[in-house]
């Protein structure tokens, strides 16, 4: 019995080894029959709406920032009242009460914009 057991063992492993083999040898003649074929790649330029970022570039932009900071800057105006109303700026009166602020000329004739 041990012997029969042995021999169907055997045959068995056998067998799953041929299985194998069989499916390894098929793997191999399909891939064999597959046919690749050269890619043909067409390249294309696409354009690019972004300015170059170079030294120069940025250079550029940076002094057209400076320009308009300068400019923007020589329109804000600092606001005062003439008159007193007894208080000075020891006494701890608030800015409402001495009348202090800032605002910007808006028109060429020199209308001023300010936050009151």
């Amino acid at each position: 019995m041990k012997k029969n057991n042995s021999i169907r063992r055997k045959i068995i492993k056998i067998t799953i080894v041929i299985f194998v083999l069989i499916f390894i040898i098929s793997l191999f003649k399909i891939y064999q029959s597959i046919e690749v074929e050269k890619p043909s790649y067409n390249t294309t330029r696409t354009l690019y709406t972004k300015s170059e970022q170079t030294v120069e570039n940025e250079t550029e932009k940076s002094q057209k920032i400076v320009d308009m900071i300068e400019e923007t800057t020589k329109k804000v105006v600092g606001i005062s009242k003439l008159k007193s109303t007894g208080s000075t700026l020891l006494t701890g009166a608030s800015e409402k009460d001495l009348g202090l602020g800032s605002g910007v000329i808006v028109t060429q004739n020199g209308y001023i914009l300010s936050n009151e």
